[in-house]
Parts: structure tokens; sequence; C-alpha cells
């Protein structure tokens, strides 16, 4: 999961309680492209720890988890207005709470892994289509990690049971709040401007933890919003 992308709403005894990787996410953009990103991330601290231990074994040094002053680092530098950034640590749970605004949505599109994960396309019926892709693969760090050379293979077989144990509790969750009425959201539920996309290890198995885009398709009437080509291959949406 990359970094900037964070977080999860009330609940966290619950959730902490249970075990579970809860990871949710709040996307609003404004008519004028502005907007804001609220998530949360809850991890139980047992996890977290086992998490930390195997990535100390990591062939990669950057792999460990980000600081939070790393985040904001990284958040500031790619433009974000930043609200909010708490990492609470309490017995049960390890919880992180972010909060950014964005100016425009060029600057949106630049936070979310330089752009490659989101595309905005102009629709010939007068709506804007709206991809935002969730990265959980390997390459975002949910997978397990490359052994240390020399690292035995008992050891890195074990790293490997160890995270595919805990990322049998990830669930994850998306409101995305339009400029306008939606009239369509693939995969997921809406009403009105908002859309509610949610998945979860439980419910899906393995393929929770791979990459996911939400399509977003809304009406077009009075927005002027620019539009980004597509950087990855996906198959046309229709409502």
């Amino acid at each position: 999961m990359r970094a900037t992308t964070v977080i999860a709403a009330a609940g966290i005894a619950a959730f902490a309680f249970a075990g579970c990787i809860r990871y949710e996410e709040h996307i609003h953009f404004d008519r004028d492209g502005s907007g804001w990103v609220r998530a949360r991330l809850v991890v139980p601290r047992a996890t977290a720890d086992v998490i930390r231990s195997v990535m100390a074994r990591s062939a990669d040094d950057t792999r460990p988890l980000v600081t939070p002053r790393e985040l904001d680092r990284r958040l500031r530098r790619d433009g974000a207005i930043v609200r909010r950034l708490e990492v609470t640590e309490a017995d049960t749970a390890e919880v992180w709470d972010v909060e950014y605004a964005f100016r425009d949505l060029e600057t949106f599109r630049r936070l979310r892994d330089e752009g490659r994960d989101v595309s905005l396309t102009w629709r010939h019926d007068g709506r804007y289509e709206l991809a935002i892709v969730f990265s959980g693969d390997a390459e975002d760090g949910v997978g397990p990690p490359a052994s240390r050379p020399g690292a035995g293979a008992e050891t890195a077989a074990s790293d490997t049971g160890a995270l595919a144990r805990l990322m049998h509790t990830f669930a994850a969750t998306f409101v995305i709040d339009a400029p306008t009425e939606i009239v369509a959201a693939p995969g997921g539920t809406f009403s009105g401007a908002t859309a509610t996309f949610s998945w979860s290890y439980a419910r899906e198995g393995p393929a929770a933890l791979q990459s996911k885009t939400m399509h977003v398709i809304f009406r077009g009437e009075g927005l002027n919003w620019p539009v980004f080509e597509t950087a990855r291959d996906e198959s046309p949406v229709r409502d």
C-alpha cells in the first residue's frame, strides 16, 4: 500500500479485538477540483510487531513501515496541505490518522503514486469517468519481502508464512464524493454523489490483496476538469 493512501473509521477497539488490519479512506472532490482526503489505518499491536520484525530481515532496508515524519515530508513534497497526521499506540492497536487537502486535480493525481493510479476520462455521453487504483500487491509492500543474501530458506519461509497469515485479516473501505450526481460505480454502491467500495480477505481471499480499480461515473454539467490519460490497461466501463 502506498504511504499516501492511509486510513479507517470508528470502532477501533472492535477492529483491534478481532485482530483485523483495517484501512479506510474518504476522498472528497469539490466542483473546482480541490478536495480533501481522510484516512485511518488500524493495525493490531501484535501484527505491527510481526511486520517490523519481518521487514527488518528484508533485503531492502527502506521497506520497514514509514515513519510519521517521513510520511509528512512526502505529502508536503507532493503538494498536500497536511491537516492532521497522528499515530496512536494503544495496548491493543497502532492507529494512523491522516488528513490532507489538495488544491487541484493535478495535485491529487501526483499524490497518488505520481499519477499512475489516477485517470479521468471525458465520455461522449457528457459524463466523466474517474478511476482510482488501490495498490495492494507485493510491489507495494503487502506481499512477502525478499530475504537478505545468506538468509536461510527456513527463515524466508517463516517470514512469508507470517505475513500471509496476517494479511488474512485485511479489509479496506473507500468512500468517494464526486462533485456532481454519480450515475454508476461498477463494483461498488452509490447514492447521490457518494460511492462506496469495500473488500476483504475473508470475502475474496488472495484477490483482496491485489490492485483494485474503483470507477466512478458522474455527470459533467458545470464542470471543466482536465482529462488524464490512463497509464494502465483498463477495459472500458459501461453503465
